[in-house]
Order: structure tokens, then C-alpha cells, then sequence
């Protein structure tokens, strides 16, 4: 986020407890001006479907 890695390695069906299931990350203190950029990056060299990044939705709250 912001070029600054803030995750790697993850497995989302692992952590979120199996496969189908909503995961929530919450990443604070993210400095940004006019533009929030986000980079995924899929595991490893492959970029068949099973390593390619997931990503719903993101939900952006201003900190005071």
C-alpha cells in the first residue's frame, strides 16, 4: 500500500478458517493525498487461478 509492503505470504482459505469465507484485514496509519495505491502480487511465479490475488472489496476510513 502506498509502495510499502504490509502482508505477505498470505493464505486467505487457511486464516479465514476454509474455503468461502470472509476474511477482514485492517491496515492503519496508511498515509495518502489524492490517491490510495494498492498492489497485489501472486505467490511465487505461477499465475494460475490457485495463486492469483483475491480481492472483494476495500473500505477506506479517514483516522483523525
Amino acid at each position: 500500500i502506498q509502495g510499502k509492503t504490509v502482508l505477505e505470504g498470505l493464505d486467505i482459505a487457511r486464516e479465514a478458517g476454509g474455503r468461502n469465507r470472509p476474511l477482514v484485514k485492517e491496515f492503519n496509519g496508511i498515509e495518502a493525498s489524492e490517491q490510495i495505491v494498492i498492489e497485489l502480487k501472486p505467490r511465487g511465479q505461477q499465475t494460475d487461478a490457485s495463486t492469483l490475488p483475491v480481492i472483494s472489496g476495500i473500505e477506506v476510513i479517514q483516522e483523525d
